[in-house]
C-alpha cells in the first residue's frame, strides 16, 4: 500500500543533506572570519613602529647618488624553512617548487595573467632578469635541496612589533630554525602565522640573523583557499624585501604618502578584493585611476599581474647596493667538488634520444634524482641494480643533474647532462 506522505528515512536523509550544507556554510565564514582578522601584510605596521621615519626618503635618495651602476642580472638562491606544529603544516616540496615557479613567472614577467592588465598600464609594465632557485649547496659546501624541515612545539608563531629582537620562528633556541648566510641566501620560513599572513623588511631593519620573510603555511604555492590562490602573497613580501613599499604608500588616505616609485598612479589606500577598471580614488580621480593590479597592493592574487618599470629598477638597485653578497652567491650551483666528480665515480651516464642510461660497476641503492637547471625535482627513480633506464620523452630540452649513490651513507653522485 503507498502513502502520500514522506517515511522517515527520506525525512532523515533531506536532515543530513541540510545539516551537511549548514556545516560547510559555518566552515566557510570561520575561515574568511579568521582571514579578515588577519592582516595582509605586517611590514608597514613593523616599519611604523620600529623603521627609521625617513628609511624609504634616505633609500631611494641613495640610489640617485650612487656612483655603481646597478646591475641587471641575478641568480638568488632560496632556502625554505619549513616549521610544523602539525602534519598539515609540514607542506609538501611539490607546494614549495610552486611557490619558487611564481617567483620566477612574476619577477620576470612570465605570468600568464599579463594579458589582464589594462592598455593604459601595460607600458609601463618591468621585469627584471632574475631566476630564484631553491638552493643547491649549504653553506658548508653540502649538496642540499634548499628545504628544511624543523618540528616545533610552538603551535602559531606571530609578527613581531619591533624589528630589534630575535624573531622567534627564526631562531632554533626559541622553537623556529637559523637562518642560513643572510647575506648569500634568501631565507623564507614558513610557519603557521598569527595576526598577518607575511611579512618582510627592506634592507637593514632586521637583526643581521633575521634577515629574510616569513609566510604562514597556507597561502604558500597555489593554494585552493580564496581569496589567495596564486602564491603572490610571497611576491608581495619579496618586493619588500628587495626594498619596495606599498603602493599607496602607507599614509592611510592623505595623499601626501608615496611610494617614491615614478610609474606608479597617486592612491589614497590599499585596495581590496578585485575591483572593476578603472578604479578612481580621491588622489587619482580620473582615468585610469589607481594600480590594483600591481603586486604591491592588497588586492586578491587573480587581480595583481605586475610590478611597474620604476620599480623593477629601484629592486634592482637595491640588491646591488644592499643585497650585494647575492652578486657572487654560489647557493644555486652543486658543490664543485662534486659537480665536477674530483673522485672517481663508478657510476657512468649516457644521454640518448628519449632516455637516460646509468650504468655502475656497483648496485646503485635507493633513489636516482633528476633536477632541472632551477634546481625543481623532476623525477625519481628506485629501481635499484647496476644498470637504470630513465625515460625523458615529454621533457623539455636542456640542462639536468642526475643524483645517484651506490652507498647511501656517501656523497651522492652528481652529474651535469644535456638532454635535446
Amino acid at each position: 500500500m503507498s502513502s502520500s506522505h514522506p517515511d522517515f528515512f527520506s525525512i532523515f536523509g533531506s536532515m543530513k543533506k541540510l545539516l551537511l550544507i549548514l556545516l560547510c556554510i559555518i566552515f566557510l565564514f570561520s575561515s574568511l572570519g579568521k582571514l579578515n582578522a588577519q592582516q595582509y601584510c605586517g611590514t608597514a605596521k613593523l616599519m611604523r613602529l620600529a623603521g627609521p621615519s625617513n628609511y624609504y626618503k634616505q633609500l631611494f635618495k641613495s640610489y640617485q647618488q650612487s656612483t655603481t651602476k646597478a646591475r641587471n642580472s641575478f641568480t638568488i638562491p632560496v632556502v625554505v624553512h619549513v616549521v610544523y606544529n602539525s602534519s598539515v603544516e609540514n607542506i609538501p616540496d611539490s607546494i614549495i617548487h610552486q611557490q619558487i615557479d611564481i617567483l620566477n613567472n612574476d619577477f620576470n614577467r612570465w605570468n600568464a595573467d599579463t594579458i589582464d592588465t589594462p592598455s593604459s598600464f601595460s607600458s609601463v609594465a618591468g621585469s627584471m632578469d632574475i631566476t630564484f632557485c631553491l638552493a643547491r649547496q649549504t653553506p658548508n659546501n653540502q649538496v642540499t635541496t634548499g628545504i628544511l624541515r624543523v618540528a616545533t612545539t610552538d603551535t602559531s608563531f606571530y609578527s613581531p612589533l619591533t624589528y630589534a629582537v630575535p624573531d622567534p620562528v627564526k631562531h632554533d633556541s626559541s622553537g623556529g630554525s637559523d637562518a642560513w648566510d643572510p647575506l648569500t641566501y634568501l631565507n623564507i620560513w614558513i610557519c603557521n602565522l598569527t595576526g598577518v599572513l607575511g611579512y618582510s623588511a627592506p634592507p637593514g631593519n632586521f637583526l643581521p640573523n633575521d634577515e629574510g620573510i616569513v609566510c604562514d603555511f597556507q597561502w604558500v604555492g597555489l593554494p585552493v583557499n580564496y581569496p589567495y590562490v596564486k602564491g603572490r602573497i610571497m611576491t608581495h613580501e619579496v618586493g619588500h624585501y628587495f626594498g619596495l613599499k606599498h603602493i599607496w604608500g602607507d599614509d592611510a588616505g592623505a595623499c601626501t604618502g608615496t611610494d617614491w616609485i615614478n610609474d606608479t598612479p597617486n592612491q589614497a589606500n590599499y585596495s581590496t578584493a578585485c575591483p572593476t577598471y578603472p578604479l578612481t580614488d580621491s588622489c587619482s580621480s580620473t582615468s585610469p585611476g589607481v594600480m590594483f593590479m600591481n603586486y604591491m597592493d592588497y588586492t586578491t592574487d587573480a587581480c595583481k599581474n605586475l610590478f611597474t618599470k620604476d620599480q623593477c629598477s629601484a629592486m634592482e638597485n637595491c640588491i646591488t647596493l644592499y643585497r650585494s653578497g647575492f652578486l657572487t652567491a654560489q647557493g644555486c650551483y652543486y658543490p664543485t667538488a662534486i659537480t665536477n666528480q674530483v673522485e672517481p665515480s663508478p657510476i657512468t651516464i649516457t644521454v640518448k634520444q628519449g632516455q637516460i642510461i646509468l650504468n655502475s660497476t656497483e648496485d646503485i641503492k635507493g633513489a636516482v634524482q633528476i633536477f632541472n637547471s632551477l634546481g625543481k625535482l623532476m623525477s625519481t627513480a628506485n629501481h635499484g641494480g647496476k644498470n637504470i633506464v630513465l625515460p625523458t620523452i615529454g621533457w623539455a630540452k636542456g640542462i639536468y643533474f642526475i643524483s645517484s649513490h651506490v652507498s647511501l651513507s656517501a656523497k651522492p653522485h652528481i652529474k651535469k647532462v644535456i638532454v635535446w
